[in-house]
């Protein structure tokens, strides 16, 4: 029973855990046989979702992520995200490191050894090989705003303002589309529903209706 009430929760609490998408840049094995691959994890191009996760919005909560960065493979992070598998420690591949470059959001991966992972061996072996190149991270949305052209932003696009790094994955091939554009669209219709934003030129000629009005009833 606790368990099937914790896998509801799960259930319940997943719109708001959304995914961004990012891909390889480098990878390399050190003099110490230490493995690392580099990501890029996210920028501040609009998606397909008309939505931009701006780079201070990661920053606020990054440091949350880096005081326990664990890297996953398909997301397999507990067994409430992946109910059809029994959970598996060794789907926790290695660990990782979130920092802000340029105009990016870069993650270092450090690959657990082999001899204490056999699946983070096989998942590093597809990395290097150039098979496997995909990141998906997964956050959770804080706040946001609809973009306002007196600032510069497009008013069709969302702007994640305030975001939470969870976890970073070594994917296949990343989540669903459709489903991802609910969750997005799900959360950001509860939290921030769009107001259309008056013209000018609707407001003046509001204001001339208005005006009329006002010295018809003089003349009554």
């Amino acid at each position: 029973m606790a368990a099937a009430a914790q896998t509801q929760q799960n259930k319940q609490e997943a719109p708001n855990f959304m995914r961004a998408f990012g891909s390889l840049t480098t990878k390399a094995v050190g003099e110490d046989g230490v493995r690392t691959a580099l990501f890029v994890a996210s920028t501040e191009a609009r998606d397909r979702h008309n939505t931009i996760i701006t780079l201070d919005a990661w920053s606020k909560r990054l440091q949350r992520f880096n005081d326990n960065g664990i890297i996953a493979y398909q997301h397999h992070t507990s067994a409430g995200w992946m109910e059809s598998t029994p959970f598996d420690p060794d789907y926790i591949i290695g660990t990782g490191r979130a920092y802000i470059e340029g105009k990016s959001l870069m993650c270092e991966v450090t690959f657990e050894k082999s001899e204490t992972n056999p699946l983070a061996d096989k998942i590093w072996n597809k990395v290097e090989a150039g098979i496997l190149k995909a990141m998906s991270v997964g956050f959770i949305a804080h706040d946001g705003h609809w973009g306002d052209p007196d600032e510069g932003e497009d008013s069709g696009t969302f702007y994640f303002t305030d975001v939470e790094l969870v976890e970073c994955s070594i994917v296949n091939i990343p989540s669903n589309y459709e489903a991802l554009k609910r969750d997005l669209s799900t959360w950001i219709t509860e939290h921030h529903p769009k107001q259309e934003k008056q013209s000018t030129d609707d407001f003046h000629n509001q204001l001339a209706i208005a005006k009329s009005e006002v010295e018809f009833l003089k003349l009554i």
